[in-house]
């Protein structure tokens, strides 16, 4: 004799009645035959901020990160690190964490599963600080001219959210600076993040200028003045003047500027750029011009007097004419701007402010382009777009960027013109670095990009005496965000490098993808099975937000099965535990029983991405479970329960919700009829 009996709930821990009594025979027997379950489940993953200590030796101030673009190499300290965290004060769960409590070992980032909370208040958005931002923001405090930013890729998992942002029984969650009663909880995964690295020369713009003051080696008849700042005709020569080498602008959106003062009619001047670029002190352009020469600047500003009114026109380029001489009997070459307009009707102003701003453009085949601008303004402030105007945009292509751009001033001969308030934004070590990267100058090592691969990007972790701890936690800290470092993790004193190429160079960005690698060994992952509220996922210790592993509903591990039991019947079941504490083992004893386990389902492997956990189970040999009842049992209803047991804390655990409805079929048969008692017959 054998009943089957289906059961279907919405959660695990239920009760199913009948419409009419079931019987069920002398000495039954119970197991479970098939099971469909999908169980919702939330993983959770932290990566602890090493710790690093500042006493005796101020380990925080030591480099752990290079990043090279294209020739300009900063170096990230783990000061650096927290610096670029503060910064973010203003929408960070964890603002005003201090330097010790995020060195301390226990502050964590949170990598999948973004929280977004929002205070009593209602004013702002607060959120867990993602790592791969931080690291953007310090690398962004290094670069002059190149704005640093991060994409992440967060793949969303399609299912509903399975955290309860308000707490059952409670209306606020307590954060670490505030208390929420509102938020969202994202269920995410970091695959990884793109730290993108986009050419931004308005950062050298917004530089302050120097004063350029001229040496006497720089000039040739001009007049100087205001601590050789300031150019003068002296009435009688034909003038000029060059930057020269110690005085060269950025080529990264650098720029110079010059107030004009024009009175002679019957003169011209001349103030404009040479893309020719100058070597070395030794190698400086000569001022010795014989005669006023406007077609030595590639692109410029030439000023006259026109029927009495001050005016110019733009330089861009020069032009050859070769004629031949009747009377010379000879081929005359010459050459002559180009100008734009034709003729010069730009109006201007005495102590007018003109500006030329040179920045690189795009990569051709090799070649780099540069963008020179020249504006017009009634102050000195190139930035104010009130006062100064784009007045024309030029371009160049060179075959070697690695150049050092000279500014030139020349003056026809006049009485009282002049230059004044000449001034520059200096080109810095970056511009030089990248000068040289690109020239071959640089001094390339092994694994480095050759600097014919402009549009190169490349970060190195370095295993150096700051990583030399014992557990090695600086190494494991970067292990889980730039993948394929575990390689060389075993050999002290040994650098790492990622070198990554970009692409999309051509349109001044480059690009280098990692992904993440979380493991075992560089984080910790916590589940959670079934729905959970904020407080089971979530807890504040020491003012910072943590991954909430007390919790009765985290588990440091997965069950291996779920145990399927019957409440109300007499069922026997002996189910023994084995648990490991530490270094010594601890076994406990058999249960006595009591439990009434009818059945188990082994868990099938959860992969990282898996939000779920569907279930499909018939056991291929069923157990069955007695029950010793003597006399038929009448029942109207069943007590099921499914739960597991945390090996890691040796407790009994339950989830309280599943996915949709879970259904179990029962079997239920007569057992094997007890042995007639006979008595004992002995020979006397």
């Amino acid at each position: 004799m054998s009943i089957n009996i289906n059961v279907v709930a919405n959660k695990p821990e239920f009760n199913n009645f009948f419409s009419e009594q079931i019987v069920l025979p002398v000495n039954c027997e119970a197991s479970m035959a098939k099971a469909n379950i999908d169980i919702p489940i939330l993983q959770m993953v932290s990566v602890v901020v090493p710790n690093i200590t500042d006493a005796p030796d101020d380990n925080r101030a030591k480099t752990c990160l290079k990043c090279n673009v294209d020739g300009i190499k900063v170096n990230i300290t783990w000061r650096d690190l927290y610096n670029a965290h503060s910064s973010f004060a203003n929408i960070d769960i964890d603002a005003g964490v201090s330097e010790n409590d995020y060195f301390s070992g226990l502050f964590e980032y949170i990598p999948n599963n973004k929280l977004v909370l929002v205070p009593n208040n209602g004013l702002t958005e607060f959120v867990k600080i993602a790592f791969p931002s931080v690291l953007a923001k310090a690398l962004q405090t290094k670069f002059e001219f190149y704005e640093i930013t991060v994409d992440m890729d967060l793949q969303p998992n399609n299912v509903d959210s399975v955290v309860n942002i308000t707490p059952a029984g409670a209306s606020t969650f307590d954060a670490p600076n505030f208390t929420s009663n509102q938020g969202e909880f994202f269920s995410t995964q970091l695959k990884g993040f793109s730290i993108i690295a986009t050419y931004n020369p308005q950062k050298q713009v917004e530089r302050t200028r120097t004063n350029n003051n001229f040496d006497a080696i720089d000039v040739n008849n001009w007049q100087r003045s205001n601590a050789n700042q300031d150019l003068e005709t002296d009435g009688v020569s034909v003038c000029s003047a060059w930057f020269n080498n110690g005085a060269s602008i950025s080529p990264n959106g650098g720029y110079s500027s010059t107030k004009i003062n024009l009175n002679d009619a019957s003169s011209k001047m001349a103030y404009g750029i040479s893309l020719e670029g100058v070597a070395h002190e030794t190698s400086e352009y000569t001022p010795i011009i014989a005669t006023y020469s406007p077609e030595l600047l590639d692109v410029g500003f030439e000023f006259s007097i026109v029927n009495g009114e001050r005016v110019y026109n733009i330089i861009d380029g020069q032009r050859e004419y070769v004629y031949y001489d009747s009377n010379t009997n000879a081929e005359v070459v010459s050459d002559l701007p180009i100008y734009h307009p034709v003729s010069p009707i730009l109006k201007f102003e005495n102590l007018d402010t003109f500006f030329i701003q040179i920045q690189r453009g795009n990569l051709y085949n090799g070649t780099t382009e540069f963008v020179i601008r020249l504006y017009q303004g009634t102050d000195e402030d190139l930035l104010d777009s009130n006062n100064t105007k784009l007045i024309y945009v030029a371009k160049r292509t060179l075959n070697s960027p690695a150049i050092k751009p000279n500014i030139g001033l020349f003056g026809d001969i006049g009485l009282a013109n002049s230059f004044v308030a000449n001034k520059f934004v200096n080109r810095t070590d970056q511009d030089n670095l990248q000068a040289s990267w690109f020239s071959s100058s640089y001094p390339v090592t092994e694994n480095e990009p050759s600097a014919q691969m402009i549009g190169s990007i490349q970060f190195e972790i370095e295993r150096t005496e700051s990583f030399l701890t014992v557990n090695n936690d600086e190494f494991l800290f970067w292990s889980a965000y730039f993948d394929r470092m575990n390689d060389t993790m075993g050999v002290a004193n040994v650098i790492i490098k990622r070198v990554m190429s970009s692409i999309e160079s051509k349109n001044q960005v480059v690009k280098a993808n990692f992904k993440t690698n979380f493991t075992t060994n560089n984080s910790f992952k916590t589940f959670f099975l079934g729905r959970c509220d904020i407080n089971d996922v979530y807890r504040t210790v020491g003012g910072l937000l943590q991954i909430n592993n007390q919790s009765v509903k985290s588990l440091l591990n997965l069950p291996k099965e779920l145990k399927v039991s019957i409440n109300n019947m007499p069922i026997k079941s002996y189910q023994g535990k084995y648990n490991v504490v530490g270094d010594t083992n601890q076994f406990s004893t058999t249960s006595g029983g009591e439990q009434r386990i009818i059945g188990t389902i082994p868990l099938p492997v959860v992969l990282d991405d898996d939000t779920n956990i569907p279930i499909t189970y018939e056991p291929f040999n069923m157990t069955f479970k007695p029950m010793n009842n003597p006399e038929p049992f009448m029942v109207n209803q069943l007590l099921v329960e499914i739960f597991f047991q945390d090996y890691d804390t040796n407790q009994r655990k339950k989830f309280d919700s599943v996915n949709g409805f879970l259904s179990l079929d029962l079997n239920f048969r007569q057992g094997a009829k007890p042995p007639p008692i006979m008595n004992n017959i002995r020979a006397i």
